[in-house]
């Protein structure tokens, strides 16, 4: 993902500088160690501020809803298959939005991280797609990329966007060592009782801080079940 760094600024600064796009929406580097945040670039000279590396989590089809301009964004797998639900349903203008596409080899997942250093705090690190490199007070540690993704990764059979207008890199060729529809089999073989109670328990801790409405991608429903006293 690293090496396709240089690859990512170039296509930007193409776009804006031809006038293809009036904005280009990618990933810059967050401000705590294993974050990126979204990046707006509007400007070719500002382009240096991109990355992508396997802490690029955020879905940036998000952004494209109700947006005027001609706009650039960079989509894996998954962004795609959000904007296309969002073209289709009329939501995005596909005529003012550029997709380019980037091969996915799955996002870290920071819990995973947390649980193997017994509360030490990681005040630096690096990450590729081999390696998450996590420093902090007295210690340095090395760990493998592939041990702590996020577990939708690990199925995920979609890594490459299925619809692009630029493609920039190679197809990732290594298959999912996860069946994709585990959890679903597991729930269906649950009683209604057995499903209730797994629900409680996962919306036990939901405190309606609304993150989850705020990151969704389809969020243009006229009312959001998280809304909702007693959603159906």
């Amino acid at each position: 993902m690293e090496g396709l760094g240089n690859s990512i600024k170039e296509a930007a600064e193409r776009l804006l500088n031809e006038g293809d796009v009036d904005l280009v929406i990618g990933y810059e580097r967050g401000t705590t160690p294993l974050r990126s945040t979204p990046c707006f670039i509007v400007d070719s000279g500002d382009v240096d501020r991109l990355i992508w590396d396997p802490t690029c989590d955020a879905n940036l089809a998000k952004y494209l809803i109700g947006q005027d301009a001609k706009i650039g964004v960079f989509v894996k797998g998954c962004d795609a298959r959000s904007a296309v639900v969002c073209i289709a349903e009329g939501q995005i203008d596909r005529d003012k939005v550029v997709l380019i596409g980037l091969p996915c080899s799955g996002v870290v997942d920071r819990k995973k991280i947390d649980s193997v250093l017994d509360g030490r705090e990681v005040l630096d690190a690096t990450v590729d797609e081999e390696q998450i490199t996590v420093r902090g007070e007295g210690f340095e540690e090395e760990l493998p990329t592939k041990n702590f993704l996020c577990d939708s990764c690990l199925s995920c059979r979609h890594r490459t966007p299925a619809v692009y207008d630029i493609m920039i890199g190679d197809t990732p060729t290594e298959e999912p060592d996860t069946d994709e529809y585990a959890e679903v089999d597991e729930l269906e073989s649950m009683t209604a009782e057995e499903r209730w109670a797994h629900f409680v328990e996962e919306l036990s801790s939901c405190i309606r801080c609304y993150s989850c409405r705020n990151v969704c991608p389809m969020c243009y429903c006229k009312e959001c079940f998280v809304d909702e006293t007693m959603p159906a």
